[in-house]
């Protein structure tokens, strides 16, 4: 799992616990620090060091795309995924997107249900290979419970 992050740790902690309480895999954690003050690395580093973990600290921001490629320099294992730090991940969120992979090998990647605008807004598009069954509300709702 790749993390990289620029201050913010309020929410990357967050984050690193909701990935600790849901994820069903062994997980090694990749943080890539992207020049955060000093207060906010050493909160976030407080928690990485609960995780197998490799961390990789930067004096300035390297932007997303770099830091994900130095951390994927530490990459170990069939699978690797990259999180926003952002992110809060959901119960089991990595079995079914490793099911993705396994059933047709190449990339994955979630699905936002409930994004306000965008891509993955919450109107369906065909192109994006969503089944049938999803695209009705009453059974995302069930899905999702």
């Amino acid at each position: 799992m790749i993390v990289p992050t620029w201050n913010a740790s309020t929410w990357t902690i967050r984050g690193l616990h909701a990935l600790r309480r849901n994820t069903v895999a062994d997980l090694h954690l990749i943080w890539v620090d992207n020049g955060s003050d000093r207060d906010e690395q050493d909160a976030v580093q407080a928690v990485v060091d609960t995780f197998d973990h490799d961390a990789e600290y930067h004096p300035a921001p390297l932007g997303f795309a770099r830091a994900v490629n130095h951390g994927l320099q530490h990459t170990r294992g069939d699978y690797t995924a990259i999180l926003n730090n952002d992110v809060e991940v959901c119960p089991e969120w990595d079995v079914d997107l490793r099911g993705a992979v396994d059933a047709a090998p190449g990339a994955a990647g979630p699905m936002l249900l409930d994004a306000p605008v965008g891509w993955q807004s919450t109107r369906w598009h065909p192109w994006l290979g969503v089944p049938a069954s999803l695209t009705d509300p009453e059974q995302v709702v069930s899905f999702l419970t």
